[in-house]
């Protein structure tokens, strides 16, 4: 096989030859033969010979003592990770990537950082660093390679290549050896001339525009070959390098000049360097390919070149090699002013293929040197990472569930920080997560997990400051026509057009909505909004003060939007929105337009939907809670209960891993009834009761935390996103409790948290959790057992703890007045008692069915899902029955559950268990605990072991919203020895 097709370039980027006013760039000389060069092709009519004349104009003009200069430009290749993913986003969370899949656009260089510092500023769109682009692929599965081809014959910077470094000064040769190739008139600052050779036969490729030195009536001239022996390799020290990669596509030598100068009357004048390179096979040295380079000017620094050799046709099973030369001659002894030092830095071999890299994101970043003093900085990507399934009806961007679930997922992936989601994606992938080993998605339980992942994206107060102070929140009104709140001015309190400005996102946190509890007493629950300003009234006296009234309207995901109105996407790439921020805004600006042009759907669609549900607006407490607006570089008012943000690097075991997430969000995975299940810390009801009469031995086993395991103090260890997600470290303490068990100390690792309001709550919900809930019960029971998952709230009544029964089982029911196994004094009308009866509730494979069958289910059903068994009741009558029993008949409590307790109440039957809850006189005082299941083992097939950890369910509103962390009393005639004191704020001293 002969030589094939050969380029030859010169070339490096931004190289420069500069003389006075005047600078010229470089650029490449490409030699390129089109097929087999063997002894009988070897003619000037050949693609090389053709390809090499019509670039004549390719090198520049060398001008008068022309100062050389280079600078290294370097393009970094980085993977980030597992694709499809998002793409930038910029310091203020703004989406950098809309529709273009990740290609190049000067936004993105507001999500690249060198340094630490980002290219380009957000929020005044200066520069921090020039001459730096970047390019990338956000990991689909058939996504094309990046476009990277600068010059005419050269290979995409997005090749893979292997680096040998050398650095290798190449000696000058002494002068009855040094000498050229061949003989020619210097007009250009870089000269390159090639010959070929093939056995016997030589041909000299004549470069155009090249004035050969010649005597008239003399021979053409030659390309002296012989120069190229292993004397003048061994005098100059030259470089052997064979190419050890196979699919080797280009070569590049890149050669450095150190020093190149003459000193004389005139100072610093020109002067030349000779390079030589001898490209052949180990196993054919008949075949050979010689090429001359030569450099004239002025070089008193460093100076870099490439020679780019493209030989993807040379046979590589023949084992090419180079054989680098330097032809110039060493200065004399006398000869002082002439300087000549030149060097191989590195060659590099090129695979020229254009990989797609299927699933994987990645960025390719062009630095120039000269912006970082020669070396390469360190590169960070800000990024919205893995796309992931979510539900259908999940807006991911605002993180809203909008109307009933029916079971399926977004046909288009999306981007969440949500935990939950993010754990169900591990948990069932088939390329990264468990699915790989063959999982199927059917045996996991997308139902609690969509409970979970709404309880997730609930929002919560951050307790941080605005750029004005919040108002109070005066009234909620819902009406089709005009739904309006109206914010208090308090008196003195100057009003400024920019404290709410329509088209802005305003924050509303800590509003108070009453309830009917499960015990029918009227309780307060907090809520938290985001939505955004529609119309502003201002009705305010300076002296007096006055009132606020804005008109809202709901947020909407930019994402979800153009999905589901094409009209959308069609209106913002026709406004040429480059960022999800600058989109949005003029989505807004349409829609608070009273006469709308465009979108008109889309507009219909938001406006139409309600502000705020009717039940939110009866059941809202007057004057209770704030709002304020949301301004850029002030931190959210507001923000998601649990998110989640993270990075894996490497392998990791994934029963870690999926433990590390649910933690995020307070929570246990485990296998029950052949399906993965999932539970977290959440406020919810007691599922089943438990007394002595249901307990095998009727005993109770009790324990504690010791004193040394009571910490008063935690540091949680997060990456804060606001600061390029370095690590930073909250510290929570208890100073009431200092004072009792002393400083007692926790680090706990914030996994995957990047906020420090929830940094700080996670710490609060340890501290809390560590003080309030310190009893642990382990028992025994039957097959009841069964009913209950880990999780799940028990209650407890345990006469050995009260001193005195407060539960037991039903002895008899006649017609309507139902017989308790005692007497029991206490019981008086309109006492709570708690009855054990058949509920109806709903299993995983129930739900499935029902998704299938009606492509919905309802809110009800899912809450099914964890069933209580517990029906609460009020006491009507209270008698004696012919044995001096207790007997007692019922009503309901007032609570959501009436129609279904009433229609119960005939299924209480003998055997079923009660406890009594409450007595209408001390509606703060306990007769029964409730515990949290932490572990069911079976005994056997009759007999199940419980092991459970107090509950206390006030303390997730004082986490959240500050509430008292109020306490009811477990009663006992000794009140001293077995009340529980809780704090009203045990964190009253927390500090950051």
């Amino acid at each position: 096989m002969g030589l094939l097709g050969l380029n030859v370039v010169v070339n490096k980027i931004n190289n420069k030859a500069t003389g006075g006013a005047n600078q010229q760039s470089s650029v490449a000389q490409v030699y390129e033969a089109g097929a087999n060069i063997g002894v009988d092709n070897l003619t000037e009519g050949s693609s090389l010979v053709n390809y090499y004349t019509e670039n004549k104009s390719l090198a520049p003009f060398v001008l008068q003592n022309a100062k050389l200069q280079s600078a290294n430009k370097i393009f970094l290749q980085d993977l980030i990770c597992e694709g499809p993913i998002f793409g930038l986003i910029d310091d203020l969370g703004n989406d950098l990537i809309l529709f273009d899949n990740a290609e190049n656009n000067n936004e993105n260089l507001k999500g690249l950082y060198l340094n630490d510092y980002p290219v380009k500023n957000s929020r005044n769109n200066s520069y921090n660093y020039s001459k730096v682009e970047v390019y990338g692929k956000i990991g689909s599965e058939f996504q094309s390679s990046i476009p990277l081809d600068r010059q005419k014959g050269l290979f995409s910077y997005a090749s893979p290549g292997i680096v040998y470094s050398y650095n290798k000064i190449l000696y000058g040769l002494i002068k009855n050896t040094a000498g050229s190739p061949v003989s020619f008139q210097n007009t250009k600052v870089h000269n390159t001339f090639l010959c070929l050779a093939v056995d016997s036969k030589e041909i000299f490729i004549e470069p155009p525009g090249v004035r050969f030195t010649t005597t008239a009536g003399t021979a053409a001239p030659k390309f002296n070959t012989s120069i190229y022996n292993d004397l003048v390799f061994e005098e100059c020290f030259g470089i052997y390098h064979e190419i050890k990669d196979p699919n080797t596509d280009f070569l590049v030598i890149t050669l450095k000049i150190n020093a190149l100068y003459i000193i004389n009357n005139d100072g610093m004048t020109s002067h030349s360097a000779q390079f030589g390179v001898q490209l052949s096979y180990k196993q054919n040295p008949d075949k050979n390919i010689y090429i001359y380079h030569s450099v004239n000017g002025i070089a008193s620094s460093p100076y870099q070149f490439d020679l780019v050799l493209n030989v993807k046709d040379l046979d590589k099973n023949l084992t090419p090699y180079v054989k680098i030369f330097n032809f110039s001659s060493a200065p004399g002894v006398t000869e002082t002013k002439k300087y000549n030092s030149v060097a191989v830095s590195t060659i590099t071999e090129i695979i020229d293929s254009k990989f797609k890299y299927p699933n994987s994101a990645y960025f390719i970043t062009g630095i120039d040197a000269r912006g970082f003093g020669g070396g390469i900085p360190n590169r960070q990507y800000n990024l919205k990472l893995l796309q992931i399934k979510v539900p259908e009806n999940y807006d991911a961007d605002v993180k809203e569930y909008n109307g009933i679930w029916g079971g399926e997922f977004d046909p288009l992936l999306r981007w969440t920080d949500n935990p939950a989601w993010i754990l169900y994606d591990v948990i069932t992938n088939n390329r990264y997560g468990l699915g790989k080993f063959n999982f199927p998605e059917s045996l996991a339980d997308k139902w609690s997990i969509f409970n979970i992942g709404k309880y997730c994206d609930e929002l919560v107060p951050t307790f941080k400051n605005s750029k004005f102070p919040a108002l109070k929140i005066l009234v909620i009104q819902v009406n089709n026509a005009y739904d309006y709140i109206e914010l208090a001015v308090p008196a003195g309190t100057v009003i400024t057009e920019d404290m709410f400005q329509k088209g802005q996102e305003l924050h509303l946190f800590n509003l108070q909505f009453t309830e009917i509890d499960e015990d029918g007493q009227p309780s307060i629950v907090y809520k938290s909004f985001k939505k955004i300003i529609r119309e502003v009234t201002i009705n305010v006296n300076n002296i007096y003060g006055g009132v606020v009234r804005l008109r809202l309207f709901n947020p909407f995901g930019l994402h979800k939007s153009c999905s589901r109105f094409s009209s959308v996407k069609k209106f913002v790439e026709e406004k040429k929105a480059k960022t999800s921020n600058e989109a949005i805004g003029i989505l807004i600006s349409e829609l608070i337009n009273d006469s709308p042009q465009q979108i008109v759907d889309f507009k219909n669609y938001i406006l139409g939907q309600q502000v705020f549900s009717k039940e939110d607006a009866e059941n809202y407490i007057s004057s209770s809670g704030s709002a304020a607006q949301k301004f850029d570089a002030f931190p959210d008012l507001v923000e998601p209960r649990f998110t989640s943000n993270i990075y894996l690097k490497s392998e990791t075991d994934v029963v870690n891993l999926i433990n590390n997430i649910s933690s995020i969000f307070k929570g246990i995975v485990y296998w029950s009834n052949n399906y993965v299940q999932f539970d977290n810390d959440s406020p919810k009801p007691s599922s089943y009761i438990f007394n002595n009469s249901n307990v095998k031995d009727g005993v109770f086993s009790y324990s504690g935390s010791s004193k040394d395991t009571r910490f008063t103090v935690v540091k949680v260890t997060y990456a804060d996103a606001s600061d390029g997600y370095k690590d930073k470290t909250v510290y929570v303490e208890d100073q009431i409790n200092i004072k009792k068990y002393g400083y007692v100390e926790k680090e706990l690792l914030g996994f995957g948290v990047t906020s420090k309001s929830q940094a700080k709550r996670t710490g609060e919900w340890f501290l809390v959790t560590n003080q309030v809930e310190q009893e642990i019960v382990n028992f025994q029971a039957g097959p009841e057992c069964l009913l209950l998952s880990p999780g799940n709230i028990v209650t407890i009544s345990d006469a050995l703890k009260l001193t005195n029964r407060y539960g037991g089982r039903v002895i008899e029911v006649v017609n309507d007045e139902i017989v308790l196994d005692d007497k029991y004094d206490y019981i008086k009308v309109n006492d709570i008692i708690s009855f054990i009866v058949p509920k109806k509730s709903s299993s995983i494979d129930q739900l499935n069915a029902e998704a299938l069958a009606a492509n919905q289910v309802t809110e009800t059903q899912l809450n099914q899902l964890n069933s209580t068994y517990i029906y609460k009741y009020k006491v009507l009558s209270v008698g004696m029955d012919g044995s001096f029993r207790t007997k007692i008949t019922l009503k309901t409590t007032n609570t959501s559950d009436d129609v279904a307790a009433e229609e119960n109440v005939y299924t209480i039957n003998p055997s079923t268990l009660w406890i009594y809850e409450q007595d209408s006189q001390h509606i703060t005082t306990l007769y029964s605990k409730q515990y949290r299941i932490v572990g069911i083992k079976e005994v056997n097939p009759v007999e199940f072991d419980i092991t459970a950890i107090e509950y206390v369910k006030t303390k997730f509103s004082y986490i959240d919203n500050r509430d008292n962390l109020a306490a009811k009393l477990l009663y006992s005639p000794e009140q001293d020895n077995q009340t529980i004191k809780i704090p009203k704020d045990i964190l009253a001293g927390q500090t950051t």
